[in-house]
């Protein structure tokens, strides 16, 4: 797409092409937004094997193009989206069938496991490699990752779980704004 597209026509179309015409399983990434559960029901029904969420909480593209603009200006737009926690929910309960992949503001091992318990397959934290890279170097990335690595042991030791399939059938309790966006959209894990 040329910088600032913003005609999206055709994309389905296209996806279903790569799916036909690859021979590896194709993830598709939404990009900070998150997933709904009929935006999933529509992926499935393209053949990807996955879908990585990119949940709000992230990389914000909108607030991006707002310090991008000239003059730099500021948008309503910028708390945009869906959580990460809840795009889980809202892929799996719109195409069950498909990996999901959690990312967007996924930051920690405690935010991996609690992805994990939700359903997530695996965990993205590009956000926070290429923070602690740019302004910390590679030794600090290494010891941040580790750091993750074992807060998400940590969880798992303290639910029981000696294995992430484990981890993802423990029970969970969902409150708060989460649990009611859970009902209101008939969501399940």
């Amino acid at each position: 797409m040329p910088e600032g597209d913003r005609d999206f026509r055709g994309c389905t179309k296209r996806i279903a092409e790569i799916v036909k015409s690859v021979p590896v399983p194709v993830i598709v990434k939404e990009v900070g937004f998150g997933i709904a559960k009929e935006q999933a029901q529509v992926i499935a029904s393209l053949g990807a094997a996955a879908i990585d969420v990119g949940g709000k909480g992230g990389t914000n593209f909108i607030e991006i193009e707002c310090r991008r603009a000239k003059p730099p200006r500021e948008s309503a737009l910028t708390n945009w989206g869906i959580s990460t926690p809840l795009a889980i929910l809202e892929a799996k309960t719109g195409a069950p069938e498909l990996d999901i992949i959690a990312s967007g503001g996924v930051n920690n091992g405690l935010l991996a496991a609690k992805s994990l318990a939700l359903g997530a397959k695996a965990v993205g934290i590009a956000g926070l490699a290429a923070k602690v890279l740019l302004t910390q170097g590679k030794e600090a990335l290494k010891r941040r990752l580790q750091a993750v690595v074992e807060e998400l042991k940590m969880v798992m030791v303290m639910t029981g779980s000696s294995t992430i399939s484990e981890l993802q059938k423990i029970p969970v309790v969902i409150t708060g704004k989460t649990g009611e966006w859970m009902k209101a959209r008939e969501l399940v894990r």
